[in-house]
This record gives C-alpha cells, structure tokens and sequence, in this order.
C-alpha cells in the first residue's frame, strides 16, 4: 500500500498519539472514572479522519463486523433483568463499539506505516520503555509524581510492599498505572516488533527476556507463544498443520493458565512458590478466580449470561468464589460491586454471553479478524491469548494491542511469502478488509 511521505508522517504521528494513550489507560469521570476513555476519543477521531479521506471503507466487511457485534450486544440486553436500571451496561456497550473502532483504526495505521518504518518504531518504544524500567529498577530515579498527578492517589498502585518481600525490590511502573501495564506494553510491543520484522528472532527473544527480568510478570510468556506462532503461521501458512499448532497452543496455555498453582510449584523464583501456596491473590484475581465465576455464570445463565457490562447481577457468584481464599480481603468485593475480581477479558466474555450468545459473539469476532486479514486461526489465536493475559473485555486497551499484534503479522507476511503466494494471498485479504 503505498502512501505519500506526508501522509505517512500523519499516520505515524497518529500511531505514537494512540499508543500513548494505550500506555497510560488514562480515563475520563462518566458516572464514575473510565478508564481508557483518552483512548477511545483519540480512536473516533482517528476513524472519522481517515474515512472522511476514503482510507476506511465502511462499508466493508470489516465495519460490518463491527455494526453486527454492537447490535448482538444490543439484544444481548433484552434478555437481562437489570438493563432497565443499570447505566453501566450503555456505558460498557459504548465502551465495546469505540473499542472496537479503536480496533480498525489501530490496524489501519499500522498497514499505511508500512513493516520496515512500523518495526524501527516498534523497537524503539520497546527499547524506551525497557531503559525507563531498567532506571526505575537498578537507580533511585522515579516518575512517581507524575503518576500521581496523572492517576490521583487513589487510583495508583499500592502493593509496592508485596513487590518487595516477593521480589527483592520495587516493580517499574515508568509512568503508568500499575506494573502489570508495563509488563502488557512490552509483551505485545515486543511482539509487534518480531512479526513485523525480518531476521530478528535473536533480538526479539533478547527484548522478552530482559522484560521478563526487569517487570517479573509471565505476561511474558503469552507474548513469546503468540510471536512463536506467528513465525510458524508466516513459514506454514495456512495449511492443516498451523491450524494444529495454533489450537495446541492455546488449548495447552488454558489448561497451564487453570493450573497454575500445580505448574508453579516446579519453578524455582519466589513468586511461583507463592502462587503454588495460593498465597498470590493477583495472578488468583488473574487466572482460576475468572474461570470459576464465567463457569457459575453460564450454568444460572446459559441463554445469554448477565449481558453486557452486568457484573453485579453475578456479584454473589463473585464473593463465593474468592470467599474460599482466606489471602483475599473479601470486603473490596462488597464494597465495590461489579469492579472486583474481573481479571481475565476472555472469562468475561463469557459472563456476559452464557453459552449460547457467547457463540454467535465469539463467531462474530472471527468474522471480524477474517475481514481485517483474510485469515482466521492465528489471529483468532493471537486475540485469545491477549484476551486471557488481560482484563477488561470492552476496555480499549485490550482491543488496542489485539490490532497491534494481528496489524504487524499481516504486514510483516509480506517481508517472507514467497511472490506468487503473496499476490494471491494479499487480494483476497484487500477484498476481504473492505479498504480502498
């Protein structure tokens, strides 16, 4: 797709304002603080642009997508009692369409960018953030003040004392929320770099092991899975054997991710003793708490679950589940109804779904991956995995690294597919998109 040198420069800009706002998740108060709404307004507008220019078709498949999994959604809240007074199910509804524009309009900059200019960027804000952290870690240096007055003390991580009994020291924050969002950006930002990218296997495993050292978070491990898939997805294409691999690999990370207790207790760090104890209360927050609550939730609601954004309706299931845990402090959970305990997106969906609407959904986003990049199980692969290493289904973030990480595979596909395949390949997934 070729593009002029200003046009280009705009793209690139757009890119770096929307990642930014990914970064610091910073919100805005709506009836209460919106995490990520920054994000959201700048991914609209990003939209509206480039479809006033003729750069978005809407009215390809890819939008379409979009329309249908709103109205799904929509009618998903017929069959649930509390859409009547509940205000958090609109405002979760508006959340998932703007995420969803957030979506297409992240993977649409990244393909005019193009795989040689988007890997240099991706690398240097890996790089970036990889120092800041590095500084935070091993010098007294700290953007603590700037967190506070971008956050406010109440919405700043407090478990630094935790940090340090477990590992040694205080995890880097370097200007976001919490350390978990470090460790997020790295992950997929790394990722990005890898797929989009030629001869760089060394570099992209260095970049995910100096993450790994510095955050401590196996978020990093769903990175390296994703971008191991994405090379053989690039080297295979799309034959009866990627389509294995990708359904092992998620199928084995599910059952390691439900399981964590018994798997930590075989590595040797102190944080995985610590989750082998059950003593770990976030990577529980994380991991079988979620499983556990979405499981409940379709047996008492197998038609359609609670419906979008109606977490109260569950909160009884909510308290049950982390009552057995006697590390929980069980009173955050009634003091704050319907925010607790969600720390898995892809659990979530399925609270929100049941079983029966959570397939028509769960098609529907496949439709939506299929018309971004004419292809299916690795980004439906990729998406499910970002969607289990994150909370928050209808959050924008989420959304923002799921077109970062299926944007640069599509783009980097053209940097190996053999001429001949390419072309083939590459029509199908024009005509598919809907993009002029």
């Amino acid at each position: 797709m070729r593009i002029g040198m200003k046009q280009e420069g705009a793209s690139v800009a757009l890119f770096l304002a929307l990642t930014a706002a990914a970064y610091t998740n910073l919100g805005i108060s709506i009836g209460g603080y919106v995490a990520g709404a920054i994000l959201s307004l700048l991914g609209l507008a990003v939209f509206a642009l480039k479809s006033r220019n003729g750069l978005i078709d809407n009215r390809g498949r890819a939008f379409s997508s979009v329309v249908w999994i709103c109205l799904a959604w929509l009618l998903g809240l017929v069959f649930d009692p509390l859409f009547s007074d509940n205000l958090e199910q609109v405002k979760s509804l508006a959340l998932m369409f703007s995420a969803l524009i957030v979506f297409v309009s992240v993977f649409r900059l990244i393909e005019e960018i193009g795989a040689e200019k988007f890997s240099r960027i991706a690398r240097l804000l890996v790089v970036v953030a990889l120092l800041g952290c590095a500084l935070e870690v091993y010098t007294p240096f700290t953007t603590d003040g700037v967190r506070a007055a971008l956050y406010g003390e109440s919405l700043l991580y407090t478990s630094d004392a935790r940090d340090i009994e477990i590992f040694g020291n205080i995890r880097p924050k370097f200007f976001t929320q919490e350390p978990s969002h470090v460790a997020k950006f790295l992950t997929f930002m790394t990722c990005a770099f890898g797929l989009s990218s030629k001869g760089t296997k060394l570099q992209t495993m260095v970049m995910f092991v100096a993450g790994l050292l510095l955050t401590g978070s196996p978020t990093i491990f769903f990175g390296v899975m994703i971008y191991l898939l994405g090379l053989h997805y690039r080297h295979f294409g799309r034959n009866a054997a990627h389509r294995l691999v990708a359904v092992a690999i998620v199928c084995l990370l599910l059952f390691i991710y439900l399981n964590l207790p018994y798997f930590a207790q075989f590595v040797p760090i102190a944080r995985a003793q610590s989750i082998a104890n059950n003593t770990d209360v976030s990577t529980l927050l994380r991991s079988s708490g979620p499983a556990e609550i979405a499981l409940r939730t379709m047996i008492r609601y197998p038609l359609s679950g609670t419906g979008i954004g109606a977490r109260e309706l569950v909160q009884d299931i909510v308290i049950e589940v982390y009552a057995k845990n006697p590390y929980v402090f069980i009173q955050r959970f009634i003091l704050n109804p319907g925010y607790s305990g969600w720390g898995s997106a892809l659990f979530e969906l399925f609270v929100y779904g049941g079983v029966v609407f959570s397939a028509v959904l769960v098609a529907l986003y496949m439709r939506l991956f299929w018309g971004m990049t004419g292809v299916l199980f690795f980004p439906t692969a990729a998406a499910t995995l970002i969607l289990l290493s994150d909370a928050g289904f209808v959050a924008p973030r989420v959304w923002f690294y799921i077109a970062l990480v299926l944007a640069s595979s599509h783009v980097g596909l053209k940097l190996t597919v053999p001429l001949k395949r390419r072309r083939i390949r590459f029509t199908l997934s024009t005509k598919a998109s809907g993009f002029s």
